[in-house]
């Protein structure tokens, strides 16, 4: 049966372009997952629901600290609210346009702990409608955030926070490698929000920097942080996470990011950086080659990782018939 499943799953490649992916799997009204955690954010895929001018988004993230993404979706009135624990553009230290945003009334924000956020998005992978909490109350987020309440422990009789759990309906994921079925590996920063988020979600958009050969992920099944079977789309996007940055390939753009951040500050300003490097830019191949025309190739290749640091001895997998392993037969 194991065999038969798999055979099954390798007969139904999931690859696509970006535009596609977004098109079919992201619908307006949905609430969205952002991934990422600071570092491996899907940049490109933000870049695309605005193209598309998807509408009245509810997004969800735990930490992202650039204006390209859950920022640029509020700014270019593709989200209607947003759900995060710690949300700015670093270089400037707030999200400008959600800033702007919000004080002309387009946008509803929901703040909570990095605690809260994070127990939230567990309990929806838990199935939970809500999730018991030690965090964020006596707080202000408590005051201004509705989905937040205090409870009594049933079996303590302690006073608890909680937090409510959000219904996603699309986690959109960037991950380093993934074969063509859905199979999705990261490493280092695994943001185990991730992995609650996309396994708790109704469909999953993975991202990622490469596609290798299924044997890849079944020789190292540790990393595979979202399955197959979550995974509607996957989409080859080279420095599609850029100007965040991804372990094993390219660092954190620190210049773009502060050039980026200006930008966002007027709305004016705004407006052109989008035209210019979004709308201007039909695909991420577009982008990349826009950058190199206009900061050069070194300040690309600048970016890519140089000192490569790998195990220094090999796990091993190892066991004799996968039927033997789980039980099945007896040798």
């Amino acid at each position: 049966m194991a065999n038969y499943v798999m055979n099954e799953s390798l007969n139904n490649s999931k690859l696509m372009s970006m535009e596609e992916a977004i098109r079919k799997y992201v619908h307006d009204g949905d609430t969205i997952y952002i991934g990422g955690f600071q570092i491996g954010i899907p940049i490109e895929a933000c870049f695309e629901i605005v193209r598309q001018k998807k509408r009245h988004l509810k997004c969800w993230t735990v930490a992202q600290d650039t204006c390209l993404s859950m920022d640029l979706l509020v700014g270019m009135g593709c989200c209607d609210e947003v759900h995060y624990g710690w949300f700015a553009s670093w270089p400037v230290r707030r999200p400008p346009a959600t800033q702007r945003c919000f004080k002309e009334g387009k946008v509803k924000i929901f703040h909570y702990s990095n605690n809260g956020a994070m127990s939230a998005l567990l309990g929806a992978f838990l199935g939970l409608p809500y999730m018991p909490i030690l965090s964020d109350i006596g707080t202000d987020m408590e005051k201004y955030n509705p989905n937040i309440k205090r409870v009594v422990c049933p079996f303590t009789g302690r006073k608890l926070g909680a937090v409510k759990t959000p219904e996603i309906d699309v986690a959109i994921i960037h991950v380093q490698r993934a074969d063509a079925y859905g199979n999705g590996q990261r490493w280092m920063s695994r943001s185990v929000s991730d992995e609650w988020a996309g396994n708790a979600a109704k469909r999953v958009i993975l991202t990622c920097e490469e596609i290798v050969d299924p044997e890849v992920i079944r020789s190292d099944p540790d990393r595979t942080l979202i399955p197959f079977y979550k995974t509607c789309a996957v989409v080859e996007v080279p420095w599609g996470a850029h100007p965040t940055g991804m372990f094993g390939y390219y660092i954190r753009d620190v210049p773009f990011e502060e050039y980026a951040a200006k930008q966002c500050m007027s709305e004016d300003s705004y407006i052109r950086f989008v035209e210019e490097w979004v709308l201007g830019c039909e695909d991420r191949n577009a982008y990349v080659r826009h950058y190199v025309e206009k900061f050069g190739y070194q300040a690309l290749e600048r970016l890519r990782i140089k000192r490569h640091i790998y195990p220094v001895a090999p796990v091993d997998y190892g066991y004799t018939d996968y039927e033997v392993f789980v039980g099945v037969k007896y040798v």
